[in-house]
């Protein structure tokens, strides 16, 4: 609601598997505003909807399951986020 009230946007919009990165910018007079788009595409984007469960299930699952397969497979997972996000806690 915060946000809303101070009509601020979303700066990422995740439509599963890409992510649009907004970046609010000033043309070259200096006055007027534009939004630039950038767009990334993954194996799999989650946005605030997504559970932990979620998470859980399309990044670490699957390696744990690699890793423990006797095929001498190693992972790593980087996780990335707020502190406070529950990164470890979906780990």
């Amino acid at each position: 609601e915060k946000e809303r009230a101070k009509r601020d946007h979303d700066s990422v919009t995740c439509l599963h598997p890409t992510v649009w990165v907004h970046s609010a910018k000033l043309r070259v007079d200096g006055i007027t505003k534009y939004l630039d788009h950038n767009s990334f595409r993954f194996d799999y984007s989650f946005d605030e909807t997504s559970t932990t469960e979620d998470v859980y299930n399309y990044s670490a699952m699957p390696l744990i399951e690699f890793v423990c397969s006797g095929k001498g497979g190693r992972a790593t997972v980087f996780a990335y986020g707020q502190t406070g996000s529950g990164k470890t806690f979906t780990m």
